[in-house]
């Protein structure tokens, strides 16, 4: 009896133990907070820009070095070439023009290449530099581009005598900025092209010149022929006369010259004809 009570005993023991034992709970991991992901910020320092060693540098130097060599080989062919006087004369003066365009370019460019890890200080630089050029040069190129619109629009030519404003005389070149004008005295003005469209221009185109007919006594000891030549050369080198048009001498009577010159306008005919006239009294060149 009291072993069947045991073994009963044990057996509701261990049925019991499952029932009444405590488990351990299992572990869950600390909620964690997630880190944004950090990118790599472009270093704020300009050493590696400017350092002397970098490879920008390196590339912005050689082209430097390049369009100097090839400027000045591009100077001494030129010099080197057969041309006329007045295409070397017009090149000359469209060189500084050309040569500051180019610098300008290369400015640009290399500012571009060395701030290339800056792209907004690269495009402000640029854009300060390209305005502070277009102002300085505004002058400049105003005249270039006036003088390019008095071309097209043929309003003024080689040869007419203009006024423009106290400026008065023949038009002897039209430059890349300026209007080269022989005055009567002889003295040669340069009036901007800006002035040119600015002002009121009085214009006496060489095609319209003025006949104007006189008569001159032949000098005694001149022939003829030497007073012709003597009357050609005072048009010539007269301010007012129309050099497309050269003057008519013939002999009337014994001792009488029928002239006929052409002046840029009426107003300018007697000019011509004291010219003349002072021509045919200066004294016999010696032989």
């Amino acid at each position: 009896m009291t072993l069947a009570s045991s073994h009963s005993a044990q057996g509701a023991a261990l049925q019991l133990a499952p029932a009444n034992a405590t488990t351990p709970a299992p572990e869950t991991p600390a909620p964690t907070t997630a880190q944004p992901a950090t990118t790599a910020q472009p270093a704020t320092t300009w050493a590696p820009v400017l350092a002397p060693g970098s490879a920008p540098w390196v590339g912005v130097f050689a082209v430097g070095l390049a369009l100097v060599l090839a400027t000045l080989a591009g100077r001494a062919l030129w010099r080197a070439l057969p041309m006329r006087r007045a295409t070397r004369a017009r090149a000359r003066h469209a060189t500084p023009l050309l040569l500051s365009a180019l610098a300008l370019a290369y400015a640009l460019w290399a500012l571009g290449v060395l701030l290339s890890p800056h792209p907004q200080v690269a495009a402000l630089t640029q854009g300060g530099l390209l305005v502070a050029s277009l102002a300085a040069a505004w002058p400049m190129l105003r005249d270039v581009v006036a003088g390019l619109v008095l071309r097209g629009s043929a309003s003024c030519s080689v040869g007419d005598v203009i006024r423009v404003g106290d400026v008065e005389g023949r038009v002897l070149a039209m430059g890349l900025r300026t209007l080269q004008i022989q005055t009567p005295t002889g003295e040669q003005a340069l009036v901007p092209y800006r002035a040119v469209t600015q002002d009121v221009v009085v214009r006496t185109p060489t095609d319209e010149a003025s006949a104007h007919p006189f008569h001159a006594g032949l000098p005694s000891g001149l022939s003829p022929a030497e007073a012709t030549a003597r009357v050609e050369r005072a048009v010539t080198e007269s301010h007012w006369a129309a050099l497309s048009r050269p003057p008519r001498v013939t002999l009337s009577g014994a001792d009488t010259l029928e002239i006929t010159v052409f002046a840029l306008s009426p107003a300018h005919a007697l000019e011509v004809e004291r010219a003349v006239r002072e021509a045919l009294a200066a004294p016999p060149e010696p032989r």
